[in-house]
């Protein structure tokens, strides 16, 4: 103890060296702060005092963690509310006043290319829903509701040929005559030899963006069959009209104006692919 080595230092006739503290000579009044009155703060001052390094306290991420979860789930919610059948599944009444279209009546009623304005080399926009000919027969049914095959196949026959023979209901009625219609579904075949008997190319190609680039390089058109997703809820034909640097597909969607207006992702698009064919001329 401090008293015992002064009595010995006393009787030696030497001093003995104080030791030094963080808080001071042995001999000093000075104490260390009760550990009641103890805090991080004031253990800083003294550390930065003596020259010792101060830690620093670890800042509480969990706020930050909860409201970027709050505000994930407002998002996905709002998305939901305003967005219920998905971006590219808009309700008809839905897309009328996003492409500005004036409706005929209460149905959707997309208006198709004037077919004075048919050439080769451009792509006609049509559509089966189309009042000019939707109530025309097709399949057990009509050309609005079942011929979707048909419409895309007469795009792309106008387009490589700039023949305007055919339009979708003639088409329809070709089809019905030659028996690509099968239980209210137009037949695979149709993409294939329908194409050929048309005087048209077609094979079908592996569903990846190297395949479809190269037929539209060559300026040939893609004629994909979707299964139920963002396209259709049962099956669907649609075509693929090009493709940027970015990888993003331009589409031709026989039922949806609003669907044939943006790009989509390649893979969206092919992970939705039963079955694609080149057709060129």
């Amino acid at each position: 103890s401090t008293r015992r080595r002064r009595a010995a230092s006393s009787l030696l006739g030497r001093p003995v060296p104080r030791r030094a503290s963080a808080y001071g000579s042995l001999g000093s009044s000075r104490r260390r702060p009760s550990s009641r009155r103890y805090s991080a703060r004031s253990s800083a001052t003294y550390l930065r005092r003596s020259g010792r390094p101060v830690r620093r306290q670890r800042r509480r991420i969990w706020p930050f963690v909860v409201a970027a979860a709050l505000l994930t789930v407002l998002v996905v919610g709002a998305r939901a509310l305003l967005f219920p059948h998905g971006e590219a599944g808009l309700k008809p009444e839905a897309e009328i006043p996003l492409l500005d279209m004036s409706a005929v009546s209460p149905e959707y009623a997309p208006r198709s290319t004037q077919r004075a304005d048919w050439e080769k080399g451009t792509l006609p926009h049509l559509y089966q829903k189309d009042p000019v000919w939707s109530d025309q027969p097709y399949a057990g049914g009509t050309v609005g509701v079942n011929a979707c095959g048909p419409t895309c196949l007469t795009m792309a026959y106008v387009y490589l040929t700039g023949d305007t023979t055919y339009n979708p209901p003639a088409m329809a009625r070709w089809s019905d005559d030659n028996g690509y219609s099968v239980d209210g579904m137009t037949a695979w075949a149709l993409m294939d030899e329908g194409a050929r008997k048309l005087g048209l190319q077609s094979e079908q190609i592996g569903a990846t963006t190297a395949h479809i680039k190269s037929v539209l390089d060559e300026g040939g058109i893609v004629v994909a069959n979707m299964r139920p997703g963002d396209f259709t809820l049962v099956g669907h034909f649609l075509l693929v009209t090009g493709i940027d640097d970015r990888g993003l597909l331009t589409i031709a969607d026989p039922n949806s104006p609003y669907r044939s207006s943006r790009k989509w992702k390649a893979s969206h698009v092919l992970s939705q692919c039963e079955g694609l064919w080149a057709i060129t001329a």
